[in-house]
């Protein structure tokens, strides 16, 4: 039932009135935080391709010593 609502309130062009189903719902940062998954997700395929090479270590020129200093 949840997933037809969101599918109306997604079709309804009046951005006050998505907002406050969304408000009213309870459900705006759920759908917010999908959203920016969504895209940054996408950002990410079309930034690395699925041909793209891994990097070796003899290919890079100058190392970043922060690298992984957190996970020591």
């Amino acid at each position: 039932a949840q997933a037809k609502i969101i599918e109306k309130i997604r079709q309804t062009e009046e951005e006050w009135v998505l907002r406050s189903i969304l408000r009213l719902l309870d459900i705006e940062d759920s759908l917010e935080k999908e959203e920016w998954r969504q895209g940054a997700s996408s950002s990410l395929n079309r930034a690395y391709g699925e041909n793209e090479p891994d990097y070796e270590q003899l290919m890079i020129k100058e190392p970043n010593p922060d690298y992984n200093k957190r996970n020591a």
